[in-house]
């Protein structure tokens, strides 16, 4: 059996999953995508290309033609010796925000080596995180997903792939077993809130404050954090905020030490840390720019 998705205007690129039910015979084929119409008026252009480049010959030489075609191979074979299980995330991934899932690996038929996982889609202004190697002996580990400011509202089936650390030949795959977790739904959602830092200006050797206002989009749940990241060298963040769904000013009280250098620091950005379904997501939102000045005296 299949996945496909519903496509939208402006979508370019997407995945479609498929499943092997358990006790199937092994089978061999070309299927082909065909894009269909649910709605009068669309007009589709698309489906899978797989495109075969020329041979490089002796001396440098080409040989062969390029050779385009939209079918593609599929088999289903015996059970891979391992299998990657992607938990469902307990609250949604926020814009400008990121959020860790966690990530299991099982193994058998005696393979107990290293497992790498990636990911192979996510939709626009989504990012997925590097490839991820669970070693030998580990079981679990995390993976990150981050959405910008203009990710798209609304969800999306989330899978990794995982394969061996170590087979015969990468570039076609023998010695390798690519399996696929089963999708779990990624709910991209609207921020907690807003924050807009000002300028600020602090003396070498005093406290100051950066402040900021609070644009609440959600009502925040209690436990929820603001803290400064990237202060500039010899500035210290004297404690991290609390923040509750009716504050509407936020202020950060910092203290520049000897070791500040004189100028203007900019690109001090502002994260906050809301609790959600046992779980942190992280949204970054602010910036500020801090003056340190000489100590008057």
């Amino acid at each position: 059996s299949y996945w496909a998705p519903r496509l939208t205007r402006g979508s370019r690129v997407f995945q479609m999953i498929f499943e092997a039910k358990k006790g199937m015979k092994p089978w061999s084929g070309f299927p082909e995508i065909e894009l269909r119409k649910v709605e009068g008026g669309a007009r589709l252009h698309g489906g899978f290309r797989l495109v075969h480049s020329r041979a490089v010959g002796r001396g440098g030489l080409c040989s062969g033609s390029y050779r385009r075609t939209s079918k593609f191979p599929l088999a289903v074979v015996g059970e891979a010796p391992l299998k990657v299980t992607v938990e469902k995330p307990a609250m949604g991934l926020a814009q400008n925000a990121f959020v860790d899932l966690e990530v299991k690996v099982d193994r058998s038929q005696g393979y107990e080596g290293a497992v790498i996982v990636r990911s192979l889609w996510v939709p626009d202004h989504v990012t997925s995180a590097p490839p991820l190697t669970i070693e030998a002996g580990e079981e679990s580990a995390s993976y990150r997903l981050t959405a910008s400011d203009r990710a798209k509202a609304g969800s999306f089936p989330f899978t990794l792939t995982g394969h061996e650390a170590e087979g015969l030949s990468v570039s076609t795959g023998l010695g390798f077993h690519f399996v696929s977790s089963a999708p779990v739904e990624v709910t991209v959602v609207e921020p907690y809130l807003e924050i807009t830092l000002g300028r600020s200006a602090v003396e070498r050797g005093k406290d100051g404050v950066i402040q900021g206002t609070i644009k609440h989009v959600r009502p925040v749940p209690a436990g929820t954090t603001a803290t400064l990241t990237n202060l500039p060298t010899g500035v210290k963040l004297l404690g991290d905020v609390k923040v509750t769904p009716e504050m509407k000013e936020i202020s950060f009280s910092v203290r520049a030490t000897s070791a500040a250098l004189l100028g203007q620091a900019g690109e001090i950005a502002c994260q906050v840390t809301i609790p959600e379904g046992g779980q942190a997501i992280v949204q970054r939102t602010g910036v500020a720019v801090l003056r340190i000045d000489e100590e008057r005296k």
